[in-house]
């Protein structure tokens, strides 16, 4: 509901993977450990948030990248996500920074969880399943049907632990859930 207010309001097309995009890159910018290169001797905490997408071409799987995501609101996310993806799809990728995280959905593919492969040398991935309809208890000890959409979110163990790990993964689910929460999300 929220998405189609703002795209409705301010003429935009926000998607669901722009949300989460800078649900992420709001999220690693708070837990900085999981915006890191890993290599066999050290961790390397990258200064600059760079998201990539994971996008199907017809070779196979490129990962663009929105530079300095944490600093972008969403229509700079928006517009550059919808111009990586067209340039994936026709083999022409062009990275000037290489990714610190990467998202990959396979929502649009009707898959209901899946575990993600980290894309070395970044030490996290975030998978995004397809949003579906559940029974939930609600907070006012009701049942009703919301949409729900599981994340997985797999970790290089060598620079983080689970526990840093699932407090990175609630923080991405609160902005989800609370999408007014998010910080430079000038329209």
């Amino acid at each position: 509901k929220w998405r189609r207010k703002i795209n409705s309001e301010y003429n935009l097309t926000i998607t669901v993977t722009d949300l989460i995009i800078k649900a992420a890159a709001t999220a690693l910018s708070e837990y900085r450990g999981l915006n890191a290169h890993v290599d066999a001797t050290e961790t390397i905490l990258k200064k600059d948030i760079n998201i990539g997408v994971a996008v199907a071409a017809e070779d196979g799987l490129l990962v663009p990248v929105v530079s300095g995501a944490d600093r972008k609101n969403l229509r700079e996310i928006s517009e550059i996500s919808k111009s990586n993806a067209e340039a994936a799809r026709k083999g022409s990728v062009n990275n000037k920074n290489n990714g610190t995280f990467t998202i990959t959905s396979l929502g649009m593919y009707s898959v209901k969880d899946f575990l993600p492969i980290i894309n070395p040398p970044e030490c996290g991935i975030l998978a995004v399943s397809t949003a579906q309809k559940r029974v939930v208890a609600l907070a006012d000890d009701t049942i009703g049907i919301r949409s729900v959409m599981p994340l997985t979110l797999a970790c290089d163990h060598r620079a983080v632990d689970g526990v840093y790990a699932s407090k990175f993964l609630n923080t991405v689910k609160d902005y989800l859930e609370n999408l007014d929460m998010l910080k430079g999300q000038k329209r």
